[in-house]
């Protein structure tokens, strides 16, 4: 009778330009069997504008169609198939590099079986419900969306980076392919007007004393989000595909 394929869940998120779609992307390289579902693809075709700025606001919660995205992640655990994307892979790993990282995985005891699905996206343990224009540290975090998206992940990984690591990041892009096949290029201050305020009000309650730029809590203080760890997303692409690994091989077996 043939093995029976264990289906794990891993979701990665963390501020714009902080590695999330390279760290999917080695990985998927990497891991064999492996199953990418990219938040990316489930933005509204309308999306909101500030309200105050004027501008199309991409990395606020209405953005996102949530049921299709959660419905999509729920469906994939069952029948897992890879989705159609418009992310394209993106820092491809050399045949000897591939060859080597699987050859370590295989020895260190992940099961070749195993499927592993991988959840990239901008917002997957933020504050989703709440108002992205006030502190989450301020309002209440808990939502039915939110704990049913937080249920679908084995493991959580929280990449972080410096406001200007991340801001120059950010800024050197030329743009994005969005919904459509159409072009969206950042207005000039975007990110310090949209995409910081944005992600650090989300996302405060995570982190001491609010502070996106600092340690996140111990995960007793979040135990809805006891499996999340946070890494830093200012090392190599390498390094941190190292310490993501180091954590996937204690889900393996």
């Amino acid at each position: 009778m043939a093995e029976e394929k264990r289906v794990l869940c891993i979701g990665i998120s963390g501020p714009s330009s902080s590695g999330k779609s390279l760290l999917t992307s080695h990985l998927s390289q990497v891991i064999p069997n492996t199953i990418t579902i990219h938040q990316d693809d489930f933005y509204k075709v309308d999306i909101p504008i500030h309200p105050h700025k004027g501008e199309q606001h991409w990395d606020v919660p209405t953005s996102i169609r949530w049921e299709d995205f959660i419905s999509a992640i729920e469906t994939t655990k069952h029948n897992p198939v890879q989705l159609d994307s418009k992310d394209a892979t993106n820092g491809s790993l050399s045949n000897e590099r591939l060859d080597e990282t699987r050859a370590l995985l295989i020895k260190e005891g992940w099961n070749a079986s195993t499927i592993l699905i991988i959840v990239e996206g901008f917002l997957l343990f933020g504050s989703l419900d709440s108002d992205p224009y006030v502190s989450s540290s301020l309002q209440s975090t808990s939502s039915p969306t939110r704990e049913r998206l937080l249920s679908l992940f084995d493991e959580m990984i929280f990449l972080t980076a410096p406001y200007s690591i991340l801001k120059a990041r950010r800024e050197s892009r030329s743009g994005y392919i969005i919904e459509g096949g159409g072009w969206w290029k950042d207005p000039p201050g975007y990110f310090d007007e949209y995409v910081w305020p944005a992600y650090s009000n989300l996302h405060s309650y995570l982190f001491v004393d609010g502070d996106v730029s600092g340690i996140m809590k111990e995960s007793s203080q979040t135990s809805e989000l006891r499996r999340l760890h946070q890494i830093s997303g200012e090392a190599s692409p390498d390094q941190v595909s190292s310490q993501v690994l180091a954590l996937l091989k204690n889900m393996k077996r």
